[in-house]
């Protein structure tokens, strides 16, 4: 009997522990998929004078406590007062002059060029897709700006375009593209052709009156038997 009440508390043990163990599991699986927020609550307090930009980002890193990393295409001065400004938006000032992307990783910064040719494109450029309704593919990337053209690749069989490169370009060239995606304007033109003959006229009560004259007197045109004359001269 002992035995067997031993045994029955090894088994409630071991499921206690089997649950436990699940649900530290779901907790942690939770945690794992949690991204980490952007900081927006730290302020960035400096000023910059014709400083050099990974100098000034790094101070900024340092004063909000967030890692900022930067590609070797990083380059350039930066003049700039910053009094309570928010990092995300500390961060974009001081680069937005050398056209330069900034990207949060959930938990620190990437900055650098989201060219083709920059080492960080795959991170730091998306891509989206456009779908064209009115427009023909083949000629879309000639109705663009030459600084737009390479950042689009147009499918004829789809009638698609992919737009790759840096977030805010993209959302520019989406929006430009669909300014140019409009269904063409139609002109409506209705003509109204009516004849009357002379017994129409008549019942109608007007008589059309011609009276030739020179040249310089003009052409007079006049109706009679209607509520008096009216003449045009």
């Amino acid at each position: 009997m002992m035995r067997t009440n031993t045994t029955r508390a090894m088994l409630r043990l071991g499921l206690l522990l089997l649950l436990l163990a699940g649900a530290a599991v779901q907790v942690y699986a939770q945690e794992a998929d949690y991204a980490v927020p952007e900081p927006w609550d730290a302020l960035v307090n400096n000023v910059f004078f014709d400083t050099y930009i990974t100098d000034a980002i790094r101070d900024v890193s340092m004063q909000t406590g967030v890692p900022i990393l930067t590609d070797v295409t990083v380059g350039g001065f930066v003049t700039m007062d910053l009094f309570d400004v928010p990092l995300p938006d500390a961060l974009r000032q001081l680069v937005l002059p050398g056209g330069y992307t900034v990207r949060w990783m959930d938990g620190y910064y990437i900055v650098g060029s989201a060219t083709p040719g920059s080492p960080l494109f795959p991170v730091l450029s998306v891509t989206e897709r456009v779908k064209l309704t009115h427009l023909n593919a083949s000629e879309l990337p000639n109705m663009l700006i030459p600084a737009f053209r390479d950042a689009v690749r147009v499918d004829p069989s789809t009638n698609s375009a992919l737009v790759v490169g840096p977030p805010d370009l993209v959302a520019r060239i989406v929006e430009d593209i669909k300014k140019l995606d409009v269904a063409p304007y139609q002109i409506r033109i209705d003509a109204l052709v009516t004849e009357v003959s002379s017994v129409g006229r008549k019942n109608l009560g007007i008589d059309w009156s011609w009276e030739e004259r020179a040249i310089n007197d003009g052409l007079e045109i006049g109706f009679s038997n209607l509520v008096g004359t009216i003449g045009y001269s």
